[in-house]
């Protein structure tokens, strides 16, 4: 069986900008994830486009990086009607219509995952779970930081490290996780804890370990 991961613009765009978009397309897929991303992903990101891959930060090097992503992945579909509808008439702050899409699409294809790097966009989402907007259960919500720390588990900490520490300015919060090499561990474990601690309603981690 297959685990879908939902997967917002923003981190793929994120971890193509550290180097770490590949790695982590290798290590989800070997355990059976196959990652779910929003049509716009390659007009966002200048596929084919390389003026616009520059304005958004982007190497040649990191646009091939998405290239294979989405060689690997596949495109986020929705068939509720219902859902549909609330994508076209819901507006609340913090959470735009992709965002929509991929909540409604990993609610849809249970069990998965809600793979973002958007925290205020999880709280919002968190609030539709308790006003009963969306039904959760049998998804779990991946965040960046999260990611990032499996690589580290999974492959080689250093080299994660590295990339990281040469691309600052692509997330705060992560640079401030990476400021000191030794406690990087446990800066990451906090932020974490903290996003779960404010968002108690959802439930964190993979469907199924990777490491």
């Amino acid at each position: 069986m297959t685990i879908g991961l939902f997967t917002d613009n923003d981190v793929i765009l994120k971890l193509a900008r550290y180097e770490l978009l590949s790695e982590c397309v290798d290590l989800f897929t070997q355990h059976n994830y196959v990652f779910r991303y929003l049509d716009a992903l390659p007009f966002v990101a200048g596929v084919n486009a390389p003026s616009i891959a520059k304005k958004m930060g982007l190497a040649p090097a990191q646009v091939q990086s998405i290239e294979y992503f989405i060689s690997q992945s596949s495109l986020v579909t929705i068939s509720d009607e219902q859902a549909l509808n609330v994508i076209a008439q819901l507006r609340t702050p913090h959470l735009d219509g992709g965002e929509l899409i991929l909540t409604f699409g990993a609610q849809e294809n249970k069990p998965s995952n809600l793979f973002t790097g958007d925290k205020r966009a999880l709280k919002a989402v968190n609030r539709m779970q308790s006003n009963g907007v969306f039904a959760l259960d049998g998804c779990h919500v991946l965040v960046l930081e999260e990611a990032i720390r499996l690589l580290m588990i999974c492959g080689d900490k250093e080299q994660v490290i590295a990339r990281i520490q040469a691309h600052p300015l692509v997330d705060k919060a992560i640079d401030i996780c990476f400021r000191n090499t030794g406690s990087v561990d446990n800066a990451l474990n906090s932020y974490i804890e903290s996003i779960r601690s404010q968002c108690s309603l959802l439930s964190f981690g993979l469907t199924q370990n990777v490491c």
